[in-house]
């Protein structure tokens, strides 16, 4: 008798468990089908619905510990958003979302125990904003781009940087320009004080596409920190550079500016410059970070060289796929000392200004890559 009592309160606490991380979408979907195509933003009634539905799958989310339950949550939180961002619906749906978030992101940070289920929750909410790609949640991002874990930042990068949010402070119906600066604002910030390349495709992606001065010295401010750190032989995931040189080759079309052009076209210059010199002398660089240096110098290639030198035809790729040296062709491209090359002869850009304000017309060279440790400064 004892032993069925029991078996039948495991029951019972099974089946509480069950319902209180379960979340039924259907009321919200009822909501969801009745408003998303309506001139008419939802009621007080449909509002509740919203508000309990974002309550309910956010407790759910804190307290659920397997992850393709999150996962779940996450999705179905998405879906209930809808696809018309300019709704009606979605900006109250957004709004609800916002003051759920805030509220959740403030209880988790207050959990004592900095432990692994306190951290796969941050990150899932930081996934989830990005996922919901509106502007209104940018604030709740950017105040996780100096948080401690690399995948919680990632995904801040990547909720501030969305094209739908790009899309959103752009529209002349949504632009929003001083939130505008506090993102690019807080993602220079965040350059100054991380070396995550791997967003920087991202970053660099939004800082061409909200067209001006701001977004371009944020691109700018790429290029000089990838730049260094290839001076300094620093550099890490260098497959990073293929987005960046993208963005920035790309904003060469479009700007009106000469002086913005200028600026533009010699940071393009040297970053990619940088990169095939690494190439070039980084002989015992691992096979993977080479890979990775040949990707970047055919995809640029490809990608805007041969729109910016028409007729070009893909010679670094040509050389590579022969197993050629590449070197005649970058000096061919590039220049040498004192010579300019066919890059800046053709776009009609200079490198910069040498120390005695002397314009540089050619890109300037990465010295020598560090000597390797000798074996008995390598032993412990």
């Amino acid at each position: 008798m004892i032993k069925s009592i029991s078996c039948l309160s495991c029951m019972i606490i099974l089946t509480v468990n069950f319902t209180a991380l379960a979340v039924d979408t259907s009321s919200v979907e009822q909501v969801r089908t009745q408003f998303i195509q309506s001139n008419t933003g939802p009621d007080k009634a449909a509002e509740q619905i919203i508000d309990e539905f974002w309550r309910k799958s956010l407790d759910s989310m804190m307290l659920v510990e397997d992850t393709g339950e999150i996962v779940k949550l996450r999705s179905d939180l998405v879906k209930q958003k809808g696809d018309k961002d300019l709704s009606l619906y979605a900006s109250t749906y957004v709004k609800i979302a916002d003051a759920h978030l805030k509220s959740a992101l403030e209880t988790v940070a207050g959990w004592e125990n900095n432990d692994a289920k306190k951290l796969r929750i941050e990150r899932n909410f930081m996934i989830l904003i990005a996922e919901l790609g509106r502007m209104e949640l940018a604030d709740l991002a950017m105040t996780r781009l100096n948080h401690d874990d690399r995948m919680v930042r990632y995904w801040a990068v990547r909720a501030v940087t969305s094209p739908r949010v790009v899309s959103q402070l752009m529209s002349d119906i949504t632009r929003d320009e001083k939130l505008t600066l506090q993102i690019v604002t807080s993602l220079g910030e965040y350059i100054k004080q991380y070396d995550d390349g791997i967003v920087l495709p991202f970053i660099a992606e939004f800082a061409a596409g909200i067209k001006n001065a701001s977004g371009n010295s944020l691109l700018l401010a790429i290029a000089d920190k990838r730049i260094d750190a290839y001076m300094k032989w620093t550099v890490t995931d260098e497959a990073a550079d293929a987005g960046v040189l993208k963005s920035i080759g790309g904003l060469v079309f479009e700007t009106a500016s000469a002086a913005t052009r200028q600026e533009l076209l010699g940071r393009f210059g040297q970053l990619y410059s940088c990169v095939v010199q690494r190439y070039l002398i980084g002989k015992d660089l691992p096979a993977a970070s080479r890979d990775q240096l040949v990707t970047v110098i055919c995809e640029v290639e490809a990608g805007v060289m041969e729109k910016m030198l028409p007729g070009s035809n893909n010679r670094f790729r040509n050389e590579l796929q022969r197993a050629q040296p590449i070197d005649k062709v970058y000096e061919a491209l590039f220049g040498t000392s004192g010579k300019a090359g066919e890059f800046s002869t053709r776009m009609n850009f200079d490198y910069g200004k040498d120390s005695s304000g002397k314009s540089l017309v050619a890109p300037r060279p990465l010295p020598a890559p560090p000597a390797a440790p000798s074996e008995a400064t390598a032993q412990p």
